[in-house]
């Protein structure tokens, strides 16, 4: 049986394009933000993976990844 399977073709996996479709960076709090030294801020990170098949030989494959850094204390002041 691992005959039959080393003998059968593998598919071809090739990265072709790879672009930015939408990118976008917002800063509401600067500079003040970096004015308070030594706090520790919250993180959330957030990953999400998404694919779409264009024909039988092509897929898109999208990463959207969304990160948010607030003040720990107050988890309402959003730094960037």
């Amino acid at each position: 049986m691992s005959e039959q399977k080393t003998n059968q073709e593998m598919p071809i996996f090739r990265l072709q394009k790879l672009y930015i479709k939408d990118l976008s960076f917002e800063n509401p709090g600067a500079p003040e933000i970096f004015l308070a030294h030594g706090q520790e801020p919250k993180v959330d990170f957030n990953l999400q993976l998404n694919n779409q098949k264009i024909d039988d030989d092509n897929w898109e494959v999208s990463i959207a990844i969304t990160a948010k850094v607030m003040d720990k204390n107050t988890d309402e002041t959003v730094m960037f």
